[in-house]
């Protein structure tokens, strides 16, 4: 038997002439059994260059977070993220878990009562700096 080596392995020969007629670009598979929908079909290569491809200006729309965001309802909730101390990210937990309540309960409790003594916290931001922040306007 024949073998030839082939980045580190070793292939018999018959193994490789196999290999060379399931590559063969087939005009149309064909199947005695019917089954040529199972077979896959050679992609045709783009007709565009993968530059024109990769630097195309594109007709897609912008990606949604780019958008200015539009109107929500007041009571409509925000995921964000933050950092706190590890003492007070303690607390927070401790209180939630005695209190039985949600730790989002107590940070928005915590912060409209501090928003209460701030008077500036009810002033809206003018309309550059709202659109930089990407705030959504509060109807």
């Amino acid at each position: 038997m024949h073998t030839i080596c082939m980045m580190r392995m070793v292939f018999p020969v018959w193994v490789l002439k196999l290999n060379e007629l399931l590559t063969k670009k087939m005009k149309k598979p064909v199947s005695k059994f019917g089954l040529s929908a199972l077979v896959s079909q050679p992609t045709p290569a783009p007709a565009d260059s993968v530059d024109t491809l990769l630097f195309a200006p594109s007709s897609l729309p912008e990606s949604p977070g780019a958008a200015a965001p539009s109107a929500v309802a007041p009571n409509a909730k925000t995921r964000f993220t933050n950092v706190l101390p590890t003492a007070t990210y303690v607390q927070l937990h401790q209180l939630a878990f005695w209190d039985r309540r949600d730790m989002s309960a107590i940070i928005e409790a915590a912060l409209q009562e501090y928003f209460a003594s701030r008077p500036e916290a009810a002033r809206p931001l003018p309309e550059p700096e709202r659109l930089k922040r990407k705030l959504p306007k509060l109807s």
